[in-house]
């Protein structure tokens, strides 16, 4: 059971359902290892090149290898949510997560009362 908490969303908890959030992975590199959604795809070409395009298109990748400890979730090389291109390219950049972002501009929204 705690193995699933980590990494299944209660009913309602998941940010799929708010329609900004897709899995997406090679269907080849997916089909070939057991139809499972693992972290390790991003060794596939195609998962790095969308990894790093991502930004492009206003969506980044949700759950980073450095960002565990902010947002409380492993590595999803998998997982993205669209959040604009500004706000995506920005994120990017400054290798933030989405709650990294959002505290910050609460912060800059604060400041600027």
């Amino acid at each position: 059971m705690k193995l699933t908490k980590e990494y299944v969303a209660v009913p309602r908890g998941s940010e799929h359902e708010t329609g900004l959030a897709a899995d997406i992975m090679n269907t080849h590199w997916y089909n070939t290892h057991g139809n499972q959604l693992l972290s390790s795809s991003d060794k596939n070409k195609g998962q790095q090149w969308l990894i790093k395009h991502a930004p492009d298109y206003g969506f980044v990748l949700r759950f980073t290898k450095s960002g565990t400890k902010s947002t409380g979730i492993d590595y999803e090389s998998w997982h993205f949510r669209y959040v604009g291109k500004k706000s995506a390219q920005f994120m990017t950049k400054h290798n933030l997560t989405l709650e990294q972002y959002v505290s910050l501009l609460k912060a800059r929204e604060k400041a600027a009362k």
